[in-house]
């Protein structure tokens, strides 16, 4: 029963550690993929006619991007400090 529950804790603590690097490496992709996307922004060429008006559209589409990624990015933290407790656990019911 003891050689049972080892194996388990261990089992525990090697997948959550596992989804707590692939939940940070996720983190760091989604901050890595909006910076592409403001260098995308960046570099566009407006035409000057319209000028104001694209530059207040971009304006409202980075606002609404850099949203969505910082949520998305604070959920990923989330989700890593939680697989981060789940590992130490079992990594401490197992010492």
């Amino acid at each position: 029963m003891k050689q049972l529950l080892v194996n388990y804790y261990d089992s525990l603590r090697q997948h959550y550690g596992e989804y707590h690097n692939h939940k940070e490496i996720s983190a760091w992709g989604g901050l890595a993929l909006h910076l592409l996307f403001c260098g995308v922004v960046v570099s566009a060429d407006t035409p000057y006619d319209h000028e104001t008006t694209i530059a207040v559209g971009f304006t409202v589409i980075v606002a609404l991007v850099a949203f969505f990624v910082f949520v998305y990015i604070r959920n990923q933290l989330k989700m890593k400090d939680d697989g981060g407790a789940y590992s130490a656990a079992a990594t401490h019911l197992l010492a």
